[in-house]
């Protein structure tokens, strides 16, 4: 663990107690909604008519390819090529 990491968990101790608030508490609290903001912010700038449920949708999708390259890498050319996956 660096210092950095350690300065990062210690900074982020604070905002534990979001995570156990309920929705409404966690939006209508300012300390909490920092957290909300940079994400409902990219959504106000790039996808402003697009539907939650669809972006929900493309996310997943993205996390399936993810996992089916992953799984690829490390079942199958993992096994053939060893720790050097250039093939060399």
């Amino acid at each position: 663990i660096t210092v950095y990491s350690g300065l990062g968990a210690i900074a982020q101790i604070p905002f534990l107690t979001c995570a156990f608030k309920s929705q409404n508490q966690v939006i209508d609290e300012p300390f909490c909604r920092v957290w909300l903001d940079p994400p409902w912010f990219y959504k106000q700038m790039f996808h402003p008519t697009t539907n939650p449920q669809f972006l929900g949708f493309l996310g997943l999708l993205g996390l399936l390819i993810y996992v089916a390259y992953l799984s690829y890498f490390v079942l199958i050319r993992l096994g053939k090529q060893g720790r050097s996956a250039t093939g060399q």
